[in-house]
Order: structure tokens, then C-alpha cells, then sequence
């Protein structure tokens, strides 16, 4: 995965479809928040450790009421990888923030490097659970794929980079339905060096949760932050 990429990618959402004035909400739909709330409810830097600073944040304008331009089931692997956070899938609010490790020079590669969280919210249950399916769906079916690196993200070299899956798994998060995969991130310039990317996805009524890890130690997303991160946005209703 090219962290680069992902920046540059977010730049140019936030500066175009994320600010979106916001429209009326019919009453009887499910109770809908904006996207600078769902933005308050994400873990902020200090979960994940003393040395961790927000370096991205973006969110949704008002609430959404927008036909979806991404299809998840035939969306190319590489798409869904660098752009998870900046799907436009039918949603009426999100909100994404991306963490890094500030003191990960010194013990690089043996490091987390990066945390991102995403929430989408949809106008109702069918919505999500949609979205969630066709995600796990395509998660499934992208076991070994390539895709072009920029020098430096992460490694010195640039070249191809190959994402393969280790696990993938389907669980539950306390009683929501959730899946996990475990990646592994290797780099055509620096053979033998490979990052681990675990992902964790949770639906939740009318929210589907992203949490993601990179980093060189294969520290998969717990239970217990899903968990904080779900609390958190439902105390906003």
C-alpha cells in the first residue's frame, strides 16, 4: 500500500466531495448525525500509543443524500485497498482519520507505522448491510494482487508492490457482525522486507466500521478498540 498515495488521494476528496451543503432529513428515517459528530467520535492519537499524532482527518458536510458513484463488486483490488476511506457508496455521512507513529525511525521495521479509522453511516440498515457484504465479499476475493509504489512509501524503493492475504476471518465484535484479514505488503525494490495490514470491519445498525493497522510487528485490530470506537459514535445518538 502506498501511504502517499492515500494522502493525496484524501487531499483531493476533501477538497471536493466532502464539502457538500448539507439537506433535509425525512423524520421517520433512523437518527442520522453529521459528519463533524461521527469526526468527534473517532479514537483520538493517544489510544494508540504516547507517540502518535493525527496527521489526516476528513469528514462529510451536513447529512448526505447522494446516489453512490463506487460499486464495491466490481471494483479492481487495488481501488478497494488505496480507497476504503474515500468510497462514495450510497452513505449520508463519514468520517475518516488517519495516526502515525512519530518514533518509528528508531526501531523500524519492528513498529506500528500507521492507524487509520472510518466510520460510514448509511441512511438505514439495508444500506449498510449492504455495503458490508459486498466489502467482505471483495476482501475474499483479492488473495494476491499488485500495484504501483511511490519511493519511500514506506521502504527506499518504489517499484510494484504485491499485497497477499493471510487470513481472513468472520466474527463477531461483542454482537455485531464483523471480519478481520491479515495482509502481507512486500516491495519489487527491496526484496525479502514485507509489512504486515490488518483490517478489521464491523457493521453496526447503520454504521460500517473500518480500523486498520500497518506496521512491521502483525498487531491485529482488538476487540476492545472496535468496541470503544463503536460506544463512542452511538453516544452521539
Amino acid at each position: 500500500m502506498s501511504l502517499r498515495t492515500k494522502v493525496i488521494a484524501s487531499i483531493a476528496v476533501a477538497t471536493s466531495a466532502f464539502l457538500i451543503a448539507p439537506a433535509a432529513q425525512a423524520a421517520s428515517k433512523p437518527v442520522q448525525v453529521n459528519g463533524a459528530k461521527l469526526l468527534s467520535a473517532l479514537l483520538p492519537a493517544s489510544t494508540f500509543g504516547p507517540d502518535w499524532q493525527l496527521e489526516l482527518k476528513l469528514w462529510s458536510r451536513g447529512i448526505w443524500h447522494l446516489k453512490a458513484t463506487d460499486h464495491v463488486t466490481t471494483m479492481s483490488c487495488a481501488k478497494l485497498e488505496l480507497s476504503t476511506v474515500l468510497l462514495h457508496v450510497g452513505e449520508s455521512g463519514v468520517a475518516t482519520s488517519w495516526n502515525d507513529n512519530t518514533d518509528w525511525v528508531s526501531s523500524f521495521p519492528n513498529v506500528e507505522l500507521t492507524w487509520y479509522q472510518t466510520v460510514y453511516q448509511f441512511p438505514g440498515t439495508k444500506a449498510a448491510s449492504t455495503f458490508y457484504s459486498q466489502t467482505k465479499a471483495r476482501y475474499a476475493a483479492c488473495n494476491d494482487f499488485k500495484l504501483n509504489a511511490l519511493p519511500g512509501d514506506p521502504v527506499p524503493g518504489g517499484g510494484v508492490e504485491e499485497i497477499v492475504n493471510q487470513t481472513m476471518t468472520h466474527n463477531k465484535v461483542g454482537s455485531y457482525q464483523a471480519f478481520q484479514t491479515g495482509q502481507l505488503d512486500s516491495f519489487s525494490d527491496d526484496p525479502g522486507f514485507a509489512l504486515d495490514l490488518n483490517t478489521t470491519a464491523v457493521l453496526a445498525g447503520t454504521n460500517v466500521y473500518f480500523v486498520e493497522n500497518f506496521s512491521g510487528t502483525n498487531d491485529p485490530v482488538s476487540d476492545s478498540m472496535m468496541t470503544k470506537l463503536i460506544n463512542r459514535v452511538k453516544k452521539l445518538r
